[in-house]
């Protein structure tokens, strides 16, 4: 007998918790346990409060990274659906983070050709990246830099820096 649904029944001026069950056949059984009930309100709980801590309950919430060489070997990748316009077919060295619940993506890669994608114009950045990243220097802003849509891209020492806020 399998149970298809689960409910509490609390009677008007009736401190006494009834469990009603209906099985797939629509039988009804009433447990009046009030070990049995507590156990269920118990279960009930506790899913509750691992659906509100969320992922990071249970590590989903975690950095993602990634490295390669050449943009032909980050168009290869699993993770290619990230690699912004931005970023010039001459790149190299690209590295991407992410986090897998916050916001925020971050790269860097070194370009003999700079940024030369057409909707990219020099702007002011005014938002720090929302992530990090070991890699990833600090930047204080505001500051001049290249603004490509959703995307800020600051240089530093030859390595461009590309992060988004969404």
């Amino acid at each position: 007998m399998s149970v298809a649904r689960v409910t509490r029944i609390i009677r008007w001026g009736d401190d006494r918790g009834r469990i009603a069950v209906w099985t797939r056949g629509m039988t009804k059984i009433h447990i009046t346990s009030p070990t049995l009930t507590r156990t269920f309100t118990a279960i009930g709980l506790a899913a509750v409060g691992l659906t509100l801590a969320g992922c990071s309950a249970v590590g989903v919430n975690e950095q993602v990274g990634a490295e390669y060489n050449t943009y032909a070997a980050a168009q290869k990748s699993d993770e290619q659906f990230r690699i912004p316009k931005l970023i010039p077919r001459d790149a190299e060295n690209i590295r991407l983070q992410y986090n897998t619940v916050k916001s925020g993506t971050v790269f860097a890669f070194e370009s003999p050709g700079g940024i030369t994608a057409d909707y990219c114009a020099a702007g002011r950045i005014e938002d720090p990246p929302a992530n990090t990243a070991e890699w990833l220097p600090h930047f204080s802003t505001p500051r001049d830099g290249t603004v490509c849509g959703d995307w800020f891209v600051a240089e530093k020492d030859g390595v461009f820096y590309a992060w988004d806020l969404t």
